[in-house]
């Protein structure tokens, strides 16, 4: 199912919100690769999704280093492991394992 970004997922920071709808656009290419098979629309969300996380929670980071966030660690942490996981998920799928399901739960569940 096609998921749609609602205002109720704004931060009121008008370059996060557009990063976290980027999120939104990967949730349904991946459903469009998986409804259509094609393993090159996978691909394409999961090499996005590797860019994405390096740029967006770098930013995302600084903005909260510069508004003194107390919890920055505990929410690079966060970052960390999605990233890593995103990463597991690449090499499995570089593999030849079906990971579509998987990464699209994954990401319904963090947005």
């Amino acid at each position: 199912m096609y998921f749609e970004w609602t205002d109720n997922l704004n931060t009121g920071i008008a370059e996060i919100d557009h990063q976290h709808q980027r999120i939104a656009s990967f949730i349904n290419a991946l459903y469009d690769a998986r409804n259509n098979q094609t393993k090159h629309g996978v691909s394409e969300v999961l090499d996005g999704l590797i860019d994405y996380t390096i740029n967006h929670f770098s930013f995302e980071e600084q903005l909260m280093e510069k508004a003194g966030y107390r919890y920055l660690g505990a929410h690079q942490r966060v970052h960390e492991l999605f990233g890593k996981r995103v990463a597991e998920y690449r090499s499995r799928f570089a593999d030849g394992e079906d990971v579509g399901d998987e990464v699209l739960d994954m990401l319904k569940h963090w947005l």
